[in-house]
């Protein structure tokens, strides 16, 4: 399966506990692929791919923006480099793959 979409593609919540997400391509996001704003959130990713996502300002990562008590887990995930989107255009450039919020 591949989500292909602008945004992010995914948010978790506090709610969020034992997720596990297999076998995804995840294409194309234009602020973080994965959101973990709330507290507590627990995820785990086996098998995925990030290829071609956007960190936002090059502030966020690209595949994960992540509050620091959230737990996630990447399994044997391939992540291909992004670019930096900045407001009115994109960059040259890789961007960071993860941002963790303190």
């Amino acid at each position: 399966c591949v989500i292909d979409v602008g945004g992010t593609h995914l948010a978790f919540g506090s709610n969020a506990k034992n997720v596990l997400v297999r076998g995804i391509t995840f294409r194309s996001a234009s602020s973080s692929s994965l959101t973990f704003f709330q507290n507590g959130a627990q995820a785990s990713f086996e098998d995925c791919s990030w290829i071609d996502n956007h960190g936002f300002n090059n502030k966020f990562g690209s595949v994960a923006d992540i509050n620091s008590t959230s737990v996630v887990n990447f399994y044997r995930c391939e992540i291909g480099l992004g670019t930096k989107n900045y407001f009115g255009g994109t960059a040259t450039g890789s961007t960071s793959s993860l941002s963790i919020r303190t």
